[in-house]
């Protein structure tokens, strides 16, 4: 926590100065790494906290007399015990995020029509809707990438990109067979109809520097064979 305390003061330092302003790349690499370090002291606070307050409740317990405390106390303890838990789980989200060579930040999202037909589309444009519009609410940036829509409202492929805060945590879970049971609006004699769509949620790729040494690379050389003079020949 001290580690953390002192970079974090030393990336508070570095965006003060006015030079930083003419980098804008290290200035947009420096605010990252600040918000980074908020979330994860933000985070080790609140444990501390908690963890504070479940040896007070374990000390009420082991030494008050009074029963209605007692069971009071123990009520409370396994809440902050569950909370305790989801805490941790969130701070070591946050510190595999950064360890990723994903932009957690960022993710695709492709849904696919599976069994049902025309249905099956109708669910994808249904599913992608209804993604639409938690990002909205969410305040995250969408841009479609790819889609591919059948003769009437439905879609049977999209592909689409999200960007914004934690957006890949938040989506990750989505992937997978998504089943759907109702009587569509293509159905006239009321049968209810069973269709599937696939969805994928994968992070998208961080931007990185390729660097390739002057010893690593092989190089040949080749002359044109066959007729067509001495200067053929010569050219490699």
């Amino acid at each position: 926590m001290t580690d953390l305390k002192k970079e974090y003061q030393e990336v508070i330092n570095q965006l003060s100065d006015p030079g930083l302003i003419s980098d804008w790349q290290k200035f947009e690499e420096l605010s990252k790494r600040k918000k980074y370090l908020e979330k994860v002291i933000e985070k080790e606070k609140a444990l501390e906290s908690i963890k504070n307050q479940i040896e007070e409740n374990r000390n009420i317990v082991a030494s008050e007399q009074d029963e209605q405390l007692i069971s009071l106390a123990e009520g409370e303890l396994a809440q902050l015990q569950e909370k305790e838990n989801t805490l941790k789980r969130e701070l070591i989200n946050i510190l595999e995020g950064e360890k990723s060579s994903f932009n957690q930040n960022a993710v695709i999202i492709e849904i696919r029509a599976g069994v049902g037909g025309d249905e099956a589309a109708l669910f994808v444009s249904d599913l992608y809707n209804m993604y639409s519009k938690y990002a909205n609410s969410q305040s995250w940036k969408e841009r479609v990438l790819d889609i591919n829509k059948t003769g009437g409202e439905g879609i049977k492929e999209i592909v689409f990109e999200l960007n914004g805060e934690d957006v890949y945590f938040k989506m990750k879970n989505e992937g997978g067979v998504h089943r759907v049971q109702r009587v569509p609006t293509t159905e006239k004699s009321g049968r209810v109809h069973t269709s599937t769509v696939t969805v994928a949620a994968l992070p998208k790729a961080k931007k990185g520097e390729l660097k390739i040494k002057g010893e690593d690379l092989k190089v040949d050389l080749y002359r044109a064979s066959g007729a067509g003079g001495q200067n053929v020949n010569k050219r490699e």
